[in-house]
């Protein structure tokens, strides 16, 4: 028998590993929970394989590598730059690929692959691996790649040890039966927590009773031959839950005779990473196609905006076409509201900060989701409301789908109310962890059935839905869109009563001007005739852009590509008569477009003043076009005020 303080050394280290086992799967479960949470969901997800404990790789079907998280890179010693001119073959020697095939050939017909083989490092160091692989419907390749370095060790160690048997079962795997000619002798604790069995209940018992009846023959035949690989099966627990799992097992000699050992791992989790990512390309797939729909779009509703905007310019608002005109204009809203949308789905991206109304923003916003349905909306706010410093769009989608999601919860009508108040957050404040600063916060409450108190804390998880056609993609939207703003969300509900969301929004201090919906603030007159280069692909756009400021008092030269831009700046330049302002369209069919132009115009000009102007928000340049060298965005479609206001600030801020 091994010494007390033996077995209790080794019961340490086993703790110590459950502990480590326990800390992984936690970060495992909080990266699952924060990864898909936008997407339009496509974030939550890749942060997920960004963050696995484990190495992923993404290949084509030839194994060249298209994508890797950080640990694969931390495993291998190479950088995502070498790795992603690699094939999966570099990992391994020619003598361990002879050794152990990658089996392309399997690989094709759709099956899952685990092995267990020695990868290569970049350095020549080696390390024992678990490396499981499948290659999807669309051709990609998937591969997870564990480290079993500290397994490797821990096992020759116990091996070595008159108590390897248990200690074997706890330090190594996640769940481990030992079985006589099939009938278990022995489970570690893992199994009970994973199966539901206690060691009386399950000694003397054959083992398949912890497989689905479907799977049990496959898993009979592999214990009969000795079957060493791992392999992937369902798992049923006590209670009839079924799950899929890996199975390795292995012959080994116990107290004089033969018996076999048998490690069981819920991958679960592996399993929904693999249809999470097929979700997300797909969703980036409708995404990119939807964002090039709204740009499209977004560029005939600047030619009808501005043509619009000009026929008001010059019509008295007593005109009997005035009206009519302006009803044309809201309609055209109502495009515009949702092109917005299809934006916000297709970037997901970082927030484009502006200072905005709340109060009219969500007026237009949800009465536009409410309209036709029999819920009234009962909006409030406090008198010296802050502006809200938000990404319009992205605000937009958010009270959307609260409004979407109230109209579906109240079948048979009744009112949302939505309050809007100010919020001064101390530094000494640990509310929801906000940072100190003005919020505004808003309560979002409906009439509703309610959401019941087990569901109530899974609400904002990506896929999750109480709804039979729900995509649970919503309300997971929602929460990515807010924490992208550095604020914070929360729910509340009762059964019967109704639901209520909490949201803390980055406020600026200044009061809300009393200005009419959908009207950009007024500006005074320029104080003289700036030169202004506008370009854009689009001539009809640059038809209606160049009327649009020369009814501001400008002069305009107009160019269809960076190129072009560029040459008449610099003759400008060279002329001794430059221009005031610049606007460049941000993408262009071809190249040359803004990103591009306004460095060059920079060299020839370090205090040319360069607006960038786009339909599709997408390119972080719009977020961040400080950084790039703009001085301010303009939106398509092109709307007169606010264009004007746009132009106005640009040329009367400093150099």
């Amino acid at each position: 028998m091994m010494k007390k303080s033996s077995f209790q050394e080794l019961q340490d280290k086993i703790e110590q590993l459950h502990q480590e086992q326990a800390v992984l799967q936690e970060a495992l479960r909080k990266c699952r929970s924060e990864v898909v949470a936008t997407l339009e969901e496509r974030d939550r997800s890749q942060g997920l394989i960004e963050l696995a404990a484990d190495a992923i790789f993404t290949g084509d079907p030839k194994g060249n590598f298209t994508g890797v998280n950080q640990s694969a890179i931390a495993l291998t010693g190479y950088s995502r730059d070498e790795l992603l001119t690699m094939h999966m073959g570099q990992l391994f020697s020619k003598e361990e690929q002879l050794r152990v095939p990658l089996r392309y050939d399997l690989l094709k017909q759709g099956k899952v692959v685990q092995t267990e083989r020695t990868l290569t490092r970049k350095d020549g160091s080696v390390v024992p691996i678990e490396m499981n692989s499948k290659m999807m419907p669309d051709g990609t390749l998937h591969a997870f790649i564990r480290d079993v370095t500290r397994r490797k060790v821990m096992e020759q160690d116990l091996l070595e040890s008159e108590a390897h048997q248990r200690a074997l079962s706890e330090a190594t795997f996640e769940a481990v039966v030992l079985t006589r000619k099939g009938v278990c002798i022995g489970q570690n604790d893992n199994t009970e927590k994973m199966f539901g069995y206690s060691p009386e209940e399950l000694e003397g018992k054959y083992s398949t009773i912890l497989i689905a009846p479907e799977e049990r023959e496959n898993v009979r035949e592999n214990m009969d031959s000795g079957y060493e690989q791992a392999y992937e099966t369902m798992g049923l627990t006590k209670d009839g839950r079924r799950f899929p799992v890996e199975i390795c097992g292995r012959e080994i000699n116990y107290r004089g005779e033969q018996v076999r050992v048998a490690a069981i791992r819920d991958i679960s989790a592996q399993k929904r990473a693999e249809q999470d990512s097929q979700v997300i390309q797909k969703l980036e797939s409708i995404g990119t196609l939807a964002g090039g729909i709204a740009h499209d779009f977004n560029n005939i509703l600047t030619g009808l905006f501005g043509n619009l905007s000009l026929a008001k310019i010059k019509l008295e608002n007593t005109h009997p076409a005035f009206r009519h005109i302006e009803q044309a204009e809201n309609s055209l809203n109502r495009a515009t509201h949702l092109t917005g949308k299809l934006l916000t789905f297709a970037k997901g991206g970082d927030p484009i900060i502006e200072q905005v109304s709340l109060v009219d923003l969500v007026r237009e916003t949800v009465s536009f989701d409410l309209s036709g349905s029999n819920i009234r909306l009962v909006l409030s706010a406090d008198d010296d409301l802050w502006q809200a410093e938000v990404d319009k769009g992205q605000i937009q989608q958010v009270f959307s789908n609260l409004a979407i999601n109230a109209k579906q919860a109240m079948v048979d009508g009744g009112h949302l109310s939505i309050r809007f108040s100010n919020y001064q957050h101390g530094a000494d404040n640990l509310l929801f962890g906000l940072t100190a600063g003005k919020y505004i916060r808003a309560e979002v409450r409906d009439e509703g059935i309610g959401i019941s108190e087990k569901h109530l804390g899974r609400v904002f998880d990506p896929y999750f839905s109480t709804k039979q056609t729900g995509r649970g993609l919503g309300l997971a939207s929602v929460f990515s869109i807010i924490a992208r703003h550095k604020g914070k969300i929360s729910v509340s509900s009762e059964l019967g009563k109704g639901t209520t969301f909490t949201m803390y929004l980055p406020a600026s201090s200044h009061p809300v001007e009393p200005i009419a919906p959908g009207q950009a603030e007024p500006v005074g007159p320029l104080g003289f005739q700036p030169r202004v280069l506008v370009m854009d692909d689009d001539e009809d756009i640059l038809h209606v852009v160049e009327e649009m400021l020369v009814a501001m008092d400008c002069q305009v030269v107009t160019a269809v590509n960076g190129f072009r831009a560029v040459e008449l700046y610099r003759k400008a330049v060279d002329d001794g008569r430059c221009f005031d302002l610049v606007i460049l369209d941000l993408t262009v069919p071809g190249g040359g477009g803004g990103k591009e132009t306004v460095q060059q115009l920079l060299e020839i000009d370090p205090k040319a003043r360069v607006v960038v102007s786009s339909g599709y928000t997408e390119d972080p340049v719009m977020a961040h076009y400080a950084d790039y060298g703009f001085r301010a965005v303009v939106s398509k479609p092109y709307i007169f005020n606010h264009l004007q206001q746009v132009v106005f600030r640009v040329l009367h801020d400093s150099p």
